[in-house]
């Protein structure tokens, strides 16, 4: 980290904490996605007799020799992309780094053999340490600088550069009109030239959290939704976001939908609020279509239904007609910002 101001004779604490600030602010606004941690995980490899010998593709990727065979020979870790592994483990015995291997930024392959399985509920056989995450770009300590000397100014009583609440300022009969500050903090921005720039740059969509991808190669977390089958998301809400005016067409993928019975008439109606006695704002329209197994949920709003919704956040829930509620989210609409020099 560089700090662009002095702070020899600040306190050491406020100092710390202006950091720590700075760093959770930006990591908030790159949209949780930066930073590399380590972790520590127990692993079940899962029992099967399908479980061919493992073989290397033209491609270069490592399979199990049955197409419907579980990862016998491969563990597809949680967080990606996988910088390190630090160590593993099976059955308590610290392994030789040169008999496994990371494939594919994810999947902990073990050479020449297959890890160990086990079904029943006692300590999982493979433990492994490793880190993973999307490191910080370049210039990000400069970044860091520039929001922790100003929220070090606003800690120690001083006038800083973060926006206030003001927005018109007199003075010896001269008026200036300061930029709605709402506005900055609607879009994610902080209103310093360094930290918006790279706030647009590591995440020009806006992103309040990493966007997920659905695969038919990656595992499928056991979900619990009743009688009405497992939800189509990791997380309990689904996210869209949009920008004032502009035409929205999202797609929500739900696994093995078919089978669950997610295809029929929806009803999506968009909401100030989550309890749904709340004002209605809009409502998208939603159409359920078959995927093969899956069902894909399409939620549209044309540009002039668009343009009746100003820029803030929204909830919305799709229930099926004379149905249960399939899904819930928030709607984030957005505003460009302006800014004259």
């Amino acid at each position: 980290m560089i700090w662009p101001c002095d702070t020899a004779d600040s306190p050491p604490e406020l100092v710390i904490e202006a950091r720590n600030l700075a760093e959770l602010m930006l990591w908030g606004l790159s949209g949780r996605r930066l930073g590399i941690c380590e972790y520590v995980e127990g692993y079940y490899p899962p029992c099967t007799a399908e479980c061919g010998a493992p073989y290397k593709g033209a491609d270069g990727e490592w399979r199990n020799r049955v197409s419907a065979a579980s990862n016998c020979c491969r563990i597809p870790l949680r967080h990606a992309p996988v910088v390190s592994i630090e160590a593993v483990t099976e059955w308590g015995v610290l392994l030789d780094p040169t008999t496994y291997d990371v494939s594919a930024r994810r999947y902990l392959r073990r050479r020449s053999a297959c890890w160990p399985c086990e079904d029943q509920c006692d300590d999982p056989p493979v433990e492994v340490i490793y880190r993973a995450g999307w490191g910080y770009p370049a210039g990000t300590a400069v970044v860091v600088g520039e929001v922790a000397c100003e929220l070090l100014a606003g800690l120690a009583g001083h006038p800083c550069k973060l926006p206030s609440r003001a927005v018109q300022i007199a003075r010896q009969g001269v008026t200036v009109t300061l930029a709605d500050p709402e506005v900055y903090l609607d879009n994610g921005l902080l209103g310093l030239p360094l930290a918006d720039a790279w706030i647009k740059a590591v995440n020009p969509n806006r992103l309040l959290t990493a966007s997920r991808v659905y695969s038919p190669d990656l595992p499928r977390r056991a979900t619990e939704a009743g009688a009405e089958g497992p939800v189509p998301s990791q997380s309990d809400t689904v996210e869209f976001s949009w920008h004032e005016a502009d035409p929205v067409n999202k797609e929500v993928l739900a696994l093995d939908g078919v089978a669950h019975g997610w295809l029929g008439t929806y009803q999506a109606q968009l909401r100030t609020g989550p309890d749904s006695a709340s004002p209605l704002v809009g409502a998208f329209t939603v159409t359920a279509v078959a995927d093969g197994p899956d069902v894909r949920l399409r939620f549209v709003l044309t540009a002039v239904e668009s343009a009746g919704i100003r820029h803030g956040t929204y909830y919305w829930d799709a229930q099926q007609v004379s149905g249960p509620t399939r899904l819930t989210g928030t709607a984030r609409v957005l505003t460009e910002v302006t800014v004259l020099s």
